[in-house]
């Protein structure tokens, strides 16, 4: 059994350490673009929750990101164009319990429509 145990103060919970996050993993062509996927820092993530997903109301992330983070930190990505952020997305992995969760799938507004979030 798994118990998910929610602190009052994000800051409470550490988060693991992170290798070279700026390292692409995969690149991709789209249209006659060049982009990058990478995983992504704990910083970054909080920044793109408050600057992305905050912007569309989603208000309840505050808690649930770092717990995840500590869960599985590899399972956040960044597609990217020349280092700008063009969207993210979460597939974070739970081997304890056989589970895959794809989530925090967000492209902000401007980017949308142009294939971003279809190709992540």
């Amino acid at each position: 059994m798994y118990t998910l145990l929610r602190k009052d103060s994000e800051s409470d919970l550490p988060v693991p350490e992170q290798q070279d996050e700026h390292q692409p993993i995969l690149e991709l062509q789209h249209s006659h673009e060049t982009l990058s996927l990478r995983n992504i820092s704990y910083d970054e993530l909080e920044a793109i929750r408050v600057n992305w997903a905050k912007a569309e109301g989603w208000a309840s992330l505050k808690h649930g990101i770092n717990a995840t983070y500590r869960i599985d930190p590899k399972g956040f990505y960044v597609l990217e164009q020349h280092q700008q952020k063009m969207a993210s997305i979460s597939v974070v992995s739970y081997p304890a319990i056989k589970l895959a969760y794809i989530g925090f799938f967000i492209v902000p507004k401007p980017l949308r429509g142009k294939g971003y979030g279809a190709l992540l």
